[in-house]
């Protein structure tokens, strides 16, 4: 699928350029459904580690990837 866009950059950033515009007229128009305060953060942390996840980082700033190198490295540990 990549080769598809890198054989044909134009349209490429067409798509790129469509939707960065489509991103920015949600922005505007999506209301917030919910703040989600530190409380709400520290329980849902502490649900994920009672489910069984060896750690968890929640927060509002907080990336998929966080840390992930640690704890892909620390699991692997675990697993030897």
């Amino acid at each position: 699928m990549s080769r598809f866009f890198i054989e044909r950059p134009i349209f490429a950033n067409v798509i790129a350029i469509i939707t960065i515009i489509l991103g920015v007229v949600c922005l505007y128009n999506l209301p917030v459904a919910q703040y989600v305060t530190p409380a709400e953060f520290d329980a849902y942390r502490d649900y994920g580690l009672t489910i069984g996840f060896k750690m968890v980082f929640s927060g509002p700033l907080v990336r998929s990837s966080y840390m992930a190198d640690q704890v892909n490295e620390e699991a692997s540990r675990a697993a030897r």
